[in-house]
């Protein structure tokens, strides 16, 4: 399936809104324009808590917040090489649900 990328979280959301059927994993930064990337990954969660969600931070050893932890799958910090990014998302989309 293709990525698509939107640019601003409060877009995302009402992207996904539109367009959930088509999403299968959701890939946020942990700082996003307008809306932070915890409150953009729960504002999604409560449309789909099923949707795999990958997160990722700016440097390692950034502070994640404590109430975001448990609703990632997976959590990836910058810098970060292709195949990691593809790592983290088949590991957040091998433990979806069946």
């Amino acid at each position: 399936m293709p990525a698509r990328s939107v640019q601003q979280a409060r877009r995302s959301v009402r992207y996904y809104e539109k367009n959930s059927r088509n999403v299968t994993v959701l890939i946020a930064g942990l700082e996003m324009p307008f809306l932070s990337g915890p409150e953009f990954v729960q504002k999604v969660l409560e449309i789909n808590p099923a949707l795999p969600a990958v997160l990722v931070t700016n440097y390692v050893g950034e502070h994640i917040p404590d109430d975001i932890i448990p609703l990632v799958r997976r959590i990836l910090p910058k810098p970060f090489t292709k195949a990691e990014l593809s790592d983290a998302v088949e590991g957040a989309l091998a433990r979806v649900p069946s």
